[in-house]
């Protein structure tokens, strides 16, 4: 694609390229008129199939862990300030 800029050939390109001093040379470079971004897309459950929504956000291991992070903080914490 670039040898058909650099020879004449063509006018245009829409690639993706790594700029180069050598090709910055024969390259009048636009800006980009579209931004992409990173998205997340999720399936929504019925809400009628559901009991607490807020528990439903993480499994059991992983509600059991954040548990007992936080029994092992607290008891570090109360360690150090009681020593």
């Amino acid at each position: 694609m670039m040898g058909d800029i650099i020879e004449g050939k063509s006018d245009i390109t829409g690639l993706a390229f790594i700029p180069t001093d050598i090709r910055c040379q024969y390259l009048d470079l636009i800006k980009s008129f579209q931004q992409y971004g990173t998205k997340f897309v999720l399936k929504r459950p019925s809400l009628s199939f559901i009991e607490n929504i807020f528990l439903m956000t993480f499994t059991k291991k992983v509600w059991l862990a954040t548990l007992l992070v936080l029994i092992i903080f607290g008891c570090v914490l109360y360690f150090l300030l009681n020593w």
